[in-house]
This record gives C-alpha cells, sequence and structure tokens, in this order.
C-alpha cells in the first residue's frame, strides 16, 4: 500500500512537473509573441503620429496668415477712414518733395490700395501750385487724391478750388507797360526818298498800375466764389514830332485812378480725376461797370481826353474750362475761354461825332502750360497765353464804324514760394508775343489762407 502511494505520488509531481513545464512554456510563447506584435505595433503607428504632428503643424500656420491677413485688412479699413476725414476737413498735409503729385492739381470714389501707394499718392499730390489762377497756395501739400494739384497762372483763369470752410485772402499787385512807335507821313511821293509833305513820329509809353483784393470762400469741396476789387492807376505819355513843323516836339501826358471794374466768379471742379482723367473745372466770371469807363471821362472841345479811363465801361461776362493733368514729375494745365462784351447805347459826342450804339468786341482767350517743383517749397511753371480779340462796332453820326481786330499773345513765366501751410508768394511775368500785346506785365500775389469753418 504504502509502496503504490508513494508511486502514486510521484506520478502526481511528475505530472504536476509536466503541467507547469507546459504552462510556462505557452506562457513564454505568448509573452514572446506578444511583445513582438506590440513592437510592430509600435513600428507602424510610429510615421502616423508624425503625419498628425506635421497637419497640426501646418493648420496653426494656417490660423496665423488668416489672422494676419485680417489685421492687414483692419489697418487698411482705417487708413482710408483717416484719407476721408482729412479730406473732409479740407487739411493738407506737407508733401515730400522726393516723390511728386498728381494734380491733379484745383479736390469722392477712392480706390483702396495700400498703405505705402497711398502715401506715395499723397506726396505726389501738391507738388506744384498749377492752374490756380487765383493763385492759391505755392507748392501743393499732399492733397486728397481727388483734389487737382495746384498751379500758378494767371489770377483771372479758373483752376485748383479752395476747400470747404477756407477764406483766402489775396492781396496783388498787377503792372503792365506797353509801348508803341509810329511813322506817318501826309503828302506825295514823287519817287522813292524824294517826298512832299509832313512827316509825323510818334513814341507813346503807357503804365498801368493795379492794387486788387481778391477774396475766395469754399462752399464746398467742389464750389467756390471769389470777389475781386481793383484800384487802376494809369498814366500814358505821348510824344511827338512833326517833321514839316521845323521838327518841333510835343509831348502830351494823361494820367487816371480810382475804382477799378469789381469782379465776381464762381469755379466748380467736374469730376474727380480718377481713372486717369484729368481734371475738369468750370470757370463763370462776371465784371461789372464800377470803373469810370472810357465814354465817361472829361473831354475838351477837341474830344481829346482830360483824364484816363479805369474801367471798360460795359458789362462782361466769361464763361471757361479749365483742364489739368498730373504727369510725374509735372502738370499740364490749359484753359479756354470767351469774353462776351455786352453792347450799350452810349450816346455822347466826342468833337464832332455823335456816338450811338457801341458793339465792343468779343473774345477768345486760351492758356497753357507746365508746372513742376523743385521741393516742397519752391514750383516753377512756364506758359502761354493767347486773346484773339473780335471787331468793334460803333455807330458814329449814324454811320456803323467797325474796327480791326486785336492778336495779342504772351509768354508767361512764374514761380511760388510756401512761406507757411497758410501764407505764399506767387509771381507771374509776361512777355508780349504779338503785336498788340503789352511789352511786359508782372503780377505778384500773396494769397493768405484762412479756416473759418
Amino acid at each position: 500500500m504504502t509502496g503504490n502511494h508513494g508511486r502514486r505520488n510521484q506520478r502526481r509531481r511528475a505530472h504536476f512537473a509536466a503541467a507547469s513545464w507546459f504552462v510556462l512554456t505557452a506562457a513564454l510563447m505568448a509573452g514572446v509573441s506578444g511583445l513582438s506584435a506590440t513592437v510592430a505595433f509600435a513600428e507602424e503607428a510610429k510615421p502616423s503620429a508624425n503625419l498628425q504632428q506635421l497637419q497640426a503643424l501646418i493648420e496653426q500656420h494656417r490660423q496665423q496668415i488668416e489672422a494676419q491677413e485680417q489685421a492687414i485688412e483692419e489697418q487698411r479699413r482705417r487708413l482710408q477712414i483717416l484719407e476721408e476725414q482729412v479730406y473732409a476737413a479740407g487739411q493738407t498735409p506737407r508733401a515730400q518733395p522726393a516723390v511728386y503729385q498728381p494734380l491733379a492739381g484745383l479736390s469722392g470714389g477712392v480706390p483702396q490700395k495700400s498703405g505705402q501707394h497711398v502715401a506715395q499718392e499723397q506726396n505726389r499730390q501738391g507738388a506744384v501750385e498749377t492752374a490756380q489762377s487765383s493763385g492759391k497756395a505755392a507748392v501743393g501739400a499732399g492733397q486728397d487724391k481727388t483734389r487737382p494739384p495746384e498751379v500758378v497762372v494767371l489770377s483771372e483763369r479758373g483752376g485748383v478750388l479752395t476747400p470747404k470752410g477756407t477764406l483766402v485772402i489775396e492781396p496783388t499787385l498787377d503792372y503792365s507797360k506797353s509801348t508803341s512807335n509810329r511813322l506817318n507821313f501826309r503828302g506825295i511821293s514823287i519817287v522813292d526818298g524824294f517826298l512832299i509833305g509832313v512827316i509825323e513820329a510818334s513814341d507813346a509809353d503807357r503804365d498801368t498800375l493795379t492794387s486788387q483784393v481778391t477774396g475766395r470762400f469754399g462752399l464746398t469741396n467742389r464750389l467756390e466764389v471769389e470777389v475781386s476789387v481793383p484800384y487802376v492807376y494809369r498814366n500814358d505819355r505821348t510824344t511827338s514830332l512833326v517833321g514839316g513843323a521845323g521838327g518841333a516836339t510835343v509831348t502830351d501826358s494823361t494820367t487816371g485812378d480810382g475804382l477799378g471794374d469789381v469782379e465776381v466768379a464762381a469755379h466748380y471742379q467736374i469730376n474727380d480725376g480718377t481713372n486717369d482723367w484729368p481734371f475738369f473745372i468750370a470757370n463763370l466770371r462776371y465784371k461789372s461797370t464800377t470803373g469810370t469807363g472810357p465814354f465817361d471821362i472829361a473831354r475838351d472841345s477837341d474830344g481829346i481826353p482830360s483824364e484816363l479811363a479805369t474801367g471798360s465801361g460795359f458789362h462782361a461776362i466769361e464763361p471757361s474750362l479749365t483742364v489739368i493733368y498730373p504727369t510725374d514729375p509735372a502738370v499740364l494745365f490749359a484753359n479756354i475761354g470767351y469774353l462776351v462784351n455786352l453792347p450799350r447805347d452810349v450816346d455822347t459826342t466826342v468833337g464832332s461825332a455823335n456816338i450811338g450804339n457801341v458793339d465792343p468786341g468779343d473774345s477768345i482767350g486760351m492758356s497753357f502750360g507746365v508746372g513742376f517743383a523743385l521741393n516742397e517749397k519752391l514750383s516753377l511753371n512756364l506758359g502761354y497765353q493767347h486773346d484773339f480779340v473780335l471787331e468793334t462796332t460803333t455807330e458814329t453820326n449814324g454811320v456803323e464804324v467797325n474796327s480791326e481786330t486785336l492778336s495779342v499773345g504772351s509768354f508767361l513765366f512764374g514761380g511760388s514760394y510756401r512761406l507757411s501751410d497758410a501764407v505764399a508768394l506767387n509771381l507771374t511775368v509776361q512777355i508780349g508775343a504779338t503785336e498788340d500785346a503789352p511789352d511786359s506785365r508782372i503780377i505778384f500775389r500773396v494769397p493768405v489762407r484762412f479756416n473759418v469753418l
């Protein structure tokens, strides 16, 4: 029994050892298999994790770019709002001399641009005070690109407009000089160089000095009104040499001074100059008869005047159009107008002649030129002006008499210097180019700006 029991225990231990070895072996194999599977899974999952990190990084950069684009767009919007506020306030920040204009030049619909482009446009704007015949400040200061740059031309030509709520007071001195030499022969010419009769030679000098005050006010950013009040002084001196009277020389001098013809004008900017278009400015001027006319002055019994007229004696209306086109680094300008002199019944006697209805000749005027800035304060301009004065019809002793037409052309040279944002000095010189034009004319203006509103 005991031996059998021992053998059974031995077999149980052997079975247990075999089972334990099998379980241990199975567990070991399972562990090795699981470890291999884990390592293989880890090796397969590693590239997938890197791809997810890369996608997350790309998404983060995309969000940053979108945020930057939104910030840039917000800056553009704010810049546009600031431009509109500056334009509405009629302010003109000082231009930089390095980059010039456009006129474009005299003054809505501003296309959006980057901040750098906007700054360049503002610097280009005001470089020259161009077609402002009214003589507004000199080298323009970066004005809104929907307003033309300023150009110095003649005071009677329209150009850059006064901003809304701004008053400009402009004292002006205008001096002109004309001379004429004539040789007349009254008699008979037998052969060349042999004359029988009287030879008369005359030399006439005419000086005119006009002191004028002009006021302009901007009703809107596109419409301004203007009033000019002149005081005129004239001096005519004529020296005559009569050959048939022993070479006698006779000199006559006549003067006249007083209030001239007061003028009222309006200027309107038609467009905003966008899409590379020039600026168009419509002008309308009315000239009164406040001065002493040529038929209202005192005369002697022979009809010779004892004083000179300070006005034309006739009402006149002049519509005109000014065109301003910026082309970096200069500004081109042109003006064309038609002056209508209204006829009237004079009904007076000059010597032995009875003067009835007088129809002064109308005139067609045009001017053109170029202005450019040397720096932010100094600008120069060159141009040419020509007026065709049509014939005058005068009823004398019941018979109509027509005068000859006149052709008055002058070269223009001008400059402007800005003392400050409110004060400028403008000088224009004209040199006669035709026989009927004054020999020379000098115009000096000092426009001073006041922000009334």
